[in-house]
């Protein structure tokens, strides 16, 4: 009966989705994605939010279908926030690839090895990378790689040649490194079916990128409705279904999920993600005290924020709280960018988070 209690107090702290999908196990047959429906993750002014992790073996599914593509076991709350930026709007970047590319990242000052996209009648190509950050570094793929072509379908295949021009500078614009290089990139709509993640199941296509050059491939389940899943680092010499190793990568839409509140008694301690996070200048935490754990009923709760240096800089919570969830928010405004922790006590129990105030 305890047991039967979890799983459905877990049901209902799920995120909840926009649209219902059906969590039958159901496998979807054949689907096309529209350029348009590709693009709706990529909306310059838009945040993306995204969650990361490395599983180490993950189950990449099969190929052909209808399959069912099953990566449940990721934490759908534990998200963070990178947002859509026109090239136009950033200087530098708009001196160096068209105007109306796009890029991803936490600000327009602190890019890190993010992609340019660039999309043009039915095609969307990567024309490079860019870092700003300590330094500047530019790199431009000649012909543009090929993200895809549209419709985009089960089978649709294709290969390219590409050349590599990659610079970089110090922050006073002196070249302190520049290379050439080439590589092959294969590319192949090998599957179709159900990628199913907490709360929720999508039709999607498996797309796998195949890198020899560099010793590894990844596999991306795309779905029309602006949400993608990405095993990333696989080796090349890992097998194309069943268990890989690698790491991964969730990449949704803001408009696709909101947050439910519930008010219900929590059955275990818990410290969630902040939101948003990034953030500047304040953002939201919420955490779960649960009831009967013994010997600990009726302690003091304290929720801090340290630096990266480990300095306390704020107490936000120090009082004793009745089982419930909570939520208390931060306002960093007297305090520079850089890297947090939060962490949340209850007598014996302690779990700490990472954040990230970005000005």
């Amino acid at each position: 009966m305890q047991q039967a209690k979890r799983k459905v107090f877990f049901a209902k702290t799920l995120l909840t989705i926009l649209i219902i999908f059906s969590t039958s196990t159901f496998q979807y047959p054949q689907i096309t994605i529209e350029q348009s429906e590709f693009l709706e993750i990529f909306m310059p002014g838009k945040p993306l939010h995204t969650i990361e992790g490395e599983s180490g073996s993950i189950n990449i599914g099969d190929t052909d279908g209808p399959n069912i593509y099953d990566f449940t076991f990721v934490d759908m709350q534990d998200t963070f926030m990178i947002f859509n930026y026109e090239v136009s709007t950033i200087p530098i970047l708009a001196a160096r690839y068209p105007s109306d590319a796009h890029t991803i990242g936490l600000n327009p000052s602190n890019l890190v090895n993010h992609p340019i996209f660039y999309s043009s009648n039915d095609s969307t190509f990567i024309l490079g990378e860019a870092t700003i950050e300590n330094e500047y570094r530019f790199i431009h793929y000649l012909p543009y790689e090929l993200y895809s072509k549209f419709p985009m379908t089960y089978g649709a295949s294709f290969n390219q040649f590409i050349e590599t021009w990659d610079t970089t500078y110090n922050l006073s614009w002196q070249v302190i490194q520049a290379s050439f290089y080439t590589s092959q990139q294969d590319m192949e709509v090998d599957g179709y079916g159900t990628l199913k993640l907490p709360g929720f199941d999508l039709e999607c296509l498996r797309q796998k990128r195949n890198y020899p050059d560099y010793g590894y491939k990844e596999f991306l389940y795309l779905t029309r409705e602006g949400v993608f899943f990405i095993v990333t680092d696989v080796p090349d010499t890992e097998p194309d279904t069943g268990f890989v190793n690698g790491d991964y990568q969730v990449m949704f839409s803001s408009d696709f999920v909101s947050v439910e509140e519930i008010d219900a008694i929590p059955l275990e301690f818990a410290l969630k993600q902040n939101y948003p996070n990034p953030f500047n200048p304040s953002t939201k935490i919420k955490f779960d005290i649960p009831a009967n754990l013994k010997g600990i009923e009726g302690s003091p709760v304290s929720l801090r924020v340290f630096n990266a240096l480990g300095n306390e800089v704020a107490i936000l919570v120090h009082e004793q709280k009745s089982p419930g969830t909570y939520e208390v928010e931060w306002n960093a405004d007297g305090w520079p960018s850089g890297v947090y922790f939060y962490q949340l006590n209850y007598g014996s129990l302690v779990e700490t988070k990472k954040m990230l105030l970005v000005k």
